[in-house]
């Protein structure tokens, strides 16, 4: 196959073609938007404020900025939030200690010893967990620290599997942890 003159002319045009038609197209497109510009702030205008109101909205569903005040006040020690938590945290650990589910007394006890985890790092007790926090504390620090260590590896038994206590240890365990919340002034 040769390819000619005219041939090569008319491969050449189309393809010079392209750019033109290109920057056409970005023209009209650009005269389009012009025309409509304050239509087209608008419509943005109020899609924004309705992405914004949804953001708003998903984030107070949940609880996102009551979590965040309660850290935030938390670490600055102000006001009684660590209490009231607590409080709130003990009534779900009696809750779930005076239902007839097994399941229900080991939930309370795992409770228990994650509410004293959390209260005692925002003590400023520094450790990996909480077997290493109650490791620094002494007895003239919480006077029943014996029992609690005891009371601790009893709820870490509890986040096996395999475990099973009966409702009178579970309670004992549960009376020192109350007993802890007092000496804190969290109950």
């Amino acid at each position: 196959m040769v390819i000619t003159t005219n041939m090569f002319k008319t491969v050449a045009d189309f393809i010079l073609s392209i750019p033109t038609a290109i920057i056409d197209f970005t023209f009209s497109i650009r005269d389009w938007v012009e025309i409509n510009l304050v239509t087209l702030q608008t419509i943005s205008f109020f899609v924004s404020l309705i992405l914004i109101a949804g953001i708003i909205y998903a984030l107070v569903k949940s609880k996102y900025f009551d979590y965040k005040t309660e850290r935030l006040m938390d670490a600055l020690m102000v006001g009684n939030l660590p209490r009231r938590r607590s409080i709130k945290g003990w009534q779900e650990i009696m809750k779930n200690i005076s239902s007839k589910k097994e399941q229900d007394w080991q939930t309370a006890l795992i409770l228990a010893d994650n509410i004293l985890d959390e209260v005692l790092k925002l003590a400023g007790y520094y450790g990996k967990n909480l077997t290493d926090r109650l490791d620094i504390i002494t007895s003239a620090q919480m006077s029943n620290i014996e029992e609690l260590r005891q009371a601790h590896q009893l709820a870490q038994r509890a986040k096996k599997e395999d475990f099973s206590a009966s409702k009178a240890e579970i309670s004992e365990a549960i009376y020192i942890y109350r007993k802890t919340f007092q000496e804190l002034r969290l109950l």
